[in-house]
């Protein structure tokens, strides 16, 4: 005797995103085995993501190289310029136009051979950091389309050091991890990037602060008032950090640090960064020191884990799009980016997980007017 058909109705399948974890056989249909090219919408729906467009016209001396850094200088009068580089060049988009930044300082240019540069940006001006060469400006005060060496800027203190990680924050930079020392962190006077001795400037050695013995610097960030140093396998948190002399140490983590610097995210309340055991929320880690399996990429981890074996972490990439509360995570070897919804967690705390494939974006920025930039070989791609 034949059972009766039953029906049943499934409201937004998939609508958790990717759960590789689980097993298939009692996997929940609000989860998704396989979610490629798409996100999970405003409404809490699978959805295709967008294409990207070209944001300029092709320019010679990028050709067909990688953008490997965007960014954008806000003036003191508001004006706004999106700056990247690309091979061994720095640039400018203005309109449907790349301009190429020439050398404008004294003495001979530098030589750029790598093109792993971080931008931050204080007080009008954008700077370029990366280990081994010396951090460099673009002032369009003193000119539209000529970089210096930040040693150059006039008034100098100090010698500014080739850091490979630097942010500006509470009104001054903070930089670290040269070429010979990753456990000092320094800042600038302020308002000054080019102050780093006299005023307010000053350094801090970790090497004794570290509470689970050396440990190295990758990567800095701030937030609400605290500074956010992270190391391969520690995180330490200093207290104050708008007035750097009287700063404290609040807390520290164990076991947990940063192994991507441009992993790291400030997504409004929180910071997401890449550890040795995924996407983690700095401020759920500092919560949850006791429960570290909770994790933004909990749902992906064995998929995530596998590719980032095959990467150089130097070239895996982030970004953040409040407009379209988006956390990519760039793995280029594999060719695959993972999409983490940043609207509402999961009850586990994790993020709805998809996965862009194809070939990937190596950086990505939104600028105040709402635009997504992401790098693309040859151009700036609009998301």
């Amino acid at each position: 005797m034949s059972q009766p058909v039953t029906t049943f109705s499934i409201s937004a399948p998939g609508f958790a995103g990717l759960n590789l974890q689980d097993s298939p056989v009692d996997l929940q249909a609000n989860y998704a085995l396989e979610a490629n090219n798409c996100i999970i919408d405003k409404s809490g729906r699978v959805a295709a993501r967008k294409g990207w467009d070209k944001a300029h016209t092709a320019n010679t001396e990028l050709s067909t190289s990688n953008v490997s850094c965007i960014g954008e200088l806000v003036q003191t009068d508001g004006t706004a310029t999106t700056v990247a580089t690309g091979g061994a060049y720095l640039f400018k988009l203005g309109g449907t136009t790349l301009t190429t930044l020439t050398y404008g300082g004294g003495g001979v240019a530098p030589t750029i051979s790598a093109s792993n540069w971080q931008f931050c940006f204080l007080n009008g001006v954008a700077m370029l950091w990366q280990e081994g060469y010396d951090p460099l400006i673009y002032d369009p005060a003193v000119s539209a389309t000529q970089f210096r060496r930040l040693n150059e800027k006039a008034g100098t203190a100090g010698t500014i050091p080739q850091c490979n990680t630097a942010i500006s924050a509470y009104g001054r930079i903070w930089y670290a991890s040269t070429a010979s020392d990753k456990s000092t962190v320094g800042w600038s006077d302020l308002l000054t990037p080019h102050i780093v001795t006299g005023g307010t400037a000053g350094t801090l050695d970790l090497r004794q602060i570290w509470p689970d013995g050396g440990d190295e610097i990758v990567a800095l960030a701030a937030h609400n008032g605290y500074l956010f140093i992270f190391g391969r396998h520690q995180i330490l948190i200093y207290e104050g950090a708008d007035v750097p002399a009287t700063m404290t140490l609040k807390d520290s983590i164990v076991g947990i640090g940063c192994i991507a610097r441009d992993s790291v995210q400030n997504i409004g309340e929180d910071v997401w960064f890449l550890s040795d055991t995924g996407v983690r929320s700095l401020l759920r880690t500092i919560q949850e020191k006791s429960a570290p399996i909770r994790q933004i990429s909990k749902n992906v981890h064995d998929d995530l884990m596998m590719y980032l074996n095959t990467e150089t972490l130097a070239n895996i990439k982030s970004g953040f799009s409040a407009v379209n509360s988006l956390y990519l995570l760039t793995m280029p070897a594999a060719s695959i980016t993972y999409c983490f919804d940043t609207r509402q967690p999961l009850q586990d705390g994790s993020a709805r997980a998809t996965k862009w494939v194809g070939t990937p974006s190596t950086a990505f920025y939104e600028t105040k007017g709402r635009r997504f930039f992401m790098g693309k070989p040859g151009y700036i791609g609009e998301y």
